[in-house]
């Protein structure tokens, strides 16, 4: 990491983590994984996140600029009520094929963080505005964690799932 980089770092639990920002949602070779794109804010390191369809349809409608309903609104209505906001998510470790995050609250003393799958907390986080941070341990684990997720897949099969298979139904696109 170079000294410009340095300015950047944060320490979360002994380690040096960057921050990152949402950058966009991909598409993954698996139909039902959209990924979630994150640059740092040096635009040198990005890391991929591997959501549910479900967070990724969520995170779309949320990404759009106005007033976009969400599943999180009453939720992060209720936590403001007892004066709870999240502000930081972490991503923490990899277990299994699933990456695990901290999310870090400000406004009450007997919760401060919580762990959850990223899968099942990203869009929650980014709708409350929270920071997200990484090592770059974790960046290169995220890396492979998706490229994990392509092996043992056949050409034909990922050719089918992106559109080259026959049409059975003429009226979907």
């Amino acid at each position: 990491m170079k000294k410009a980089d340095k300015k950047l770092v944060v320490k979360y639990e002994d380690k040096e983590v960057i921050e990152l920002k949402p950058f966009g949602l991909a598409a993954s070779l698996e139909p039902h994984r959209p990924v979630m794109i994150f640059k740092s804010l040096c635009e040198k390191y990005t890391a991929g996140v591997p959501l549910s369809a479900l967070e990724g349809g969520i995170m779309i409608s949320q990404s759009h600029q106005g007033n976009a309903s969400s599943p999180h609104g009453l939720s992060l209505k209720a936590l403001e009520a007892v004066g709870l906001q999240p502000v930081k998510c972490f991503f923490k470790e990899i277990r299994g094929s699933f990456l695990y995050v901290d999310v870090e609250f400000d406004g009450h003393e007997k919760i401060t963080r919580l762990t959850s799958r990223a899968d099942e907390a990203l869009s929650f986080c980014m709708r409350a505005g929270a920071l997200f941070y990484s090592s770059l341990e974790m960046i290169q684990k995220c890396k492979e964690l998706e490229a994990s997720h392509l092996q043992g897949y056949k050409v034909d099969a990922l050719m089918g799932s992106i559109g080259t298979r026959e049409n059975k139904h003429p009226y979907l696109m």
